[in-house]
């Protein structure tokens, strides 16, 4: 079948009832440029594949702004891989651009399947030219990586970096949180309060990232995690990970006072509803680096700037992997 310049094989069911969909394989054709007309109330129509562990979006063999079109073009596409939010995501948004870059070539995309469903496992994206051949691989079903008998504890260093290549800002937040209470316990630390991005925020304000008692103290924790960003993996000429920036003060929307992330007056307005205590509190920033697997605490001042690490490098791939084990134990998925 063909779309223009665009051609496409299929994986059709056979004939006799059977349980398998009817499907696309593949999807080539030259690169030309032209971005069609979308058709917002056909792709609208086109059912989204609901599943509470994955965010889906329709997604585009061809891309749409090579001329794409709808049909046989549309598949059930990983929403991070689609929109760029991931480390795959970010080669697989390139790679598209890198084809409309060029003047005249073939694009092709190929889907493949593991089982009887119409959603693929992995996709194959390439693109063939005078002055290039270039081809990536990319995840699209997080089951494959993460089923009911995932087990960090046997996850190789691939293993473990296919993981991360997957997953959003979101989730690298949700990993390094954890990441941090447990090399937190390890070093006699008990935490008090955790934060939970997935839980509703009291007058838009945003939970402290965990409270603990360290040594008989209790200490506000910030924690940030770094895979995506272009120093993640890179340490600093004093062998250090780079302190990481927080959120300046700014205007809020609930007309509530506003302070810099980290500063005594931020951890006071936050801790209140957890505990009551006497005076300010102490609060660190944890860094965790998953390009590096490594973390480090720093200290902030009561304006919430760094005053330099508290501790040295620290390898944190068994406290990762303790992380991972933990998140989908709790909610099936990370």
């Amino acid at each position: 079948m063909n779309q223009g310049d665009v051609h496409f094989l299929f994986d059709a069911a056979p004939e006799i009832p059977s349980e398998q969909c009817a499907r696309t394989i593949a999807a080539f054709g030259k690169v030309n440029g032209l971005r069609s007309v979308r058709d917002v109330v056909y792709q609208a129509g086109f059912p989204l594949k609901v599943n509470a562990k994955q965010a889906f979006d329709r997604g585009h063999m061809m891309p749409h702004s090579a001329g794409g079109q709808l049909g046989p073009n549309i598949y059930a596409q990983d929403r991070a891989l689609n929109r760029g939010l991931s480390g795959q995501g970010r080669r697989y948004r390139a790679l598209e651009r890198k084809a409309l870059s060029i003047s005249s070539g073939v694009f092709f995309c190929h889907l493949r399947y593991s089982d009887k469903t119409d959603i693929p496992t992995w996709v194959d994206l390439g693109l063939v030219s005078k002055a290039t051949l270039e081809s990536d691989t990319f995840l699209n079903r997080m089951d494959f990586l993460v089923g009911s008998d995932f087990n960090p504890s046997e996850l190789s260093g691939a293993g473990l970096t296919s993981i991360l290549e997957v997953l959003t800002r979101g989730q690298f937040g949700d990993l390094g949180e954890e990441t941090a209470r447990f090399y937190l316990q390890e070093n006699g630390a008990f935490p008090v309060s955790l934060g939970d991005s997935g839980m509703p925020r009291s007058n838009a304000r945003q939970d402290l990232d965990m409270v603990a008692l360290v040594e008989g103290e209790l200490v506000a924790f910030e924690v940030k995690t770094t895979y995506l960003d272009k120093r993640a993996g890179t340490v600093t000429s004093q062998g250090n990970l780079y302190c990481p920036p927080r959120r300046r003060k700014g205007t809020r929307l609930d007309r509530s006072p506003s302070f810099a992330q980290g500063s005594s007056n931020y951890v006071a307005q936050r801790v209140e509803s957890i505990l009551t205590v006497d005076g300010t509190l102490e609060c660190r920033l944890i860094a965790v680096d998953l390009r590096s697997l490594k973390l480090q605490e720093f200290s902030l001042n009561s304006a919430g700037k760094s005053l330099g690490p508290k501790s040295g490098l620290v390898d944190c791939r068994g406290f990762v992997l303790q992380a991972m084990a933990e998140i989908v134990g709790h909610r099936g998925h990370l």
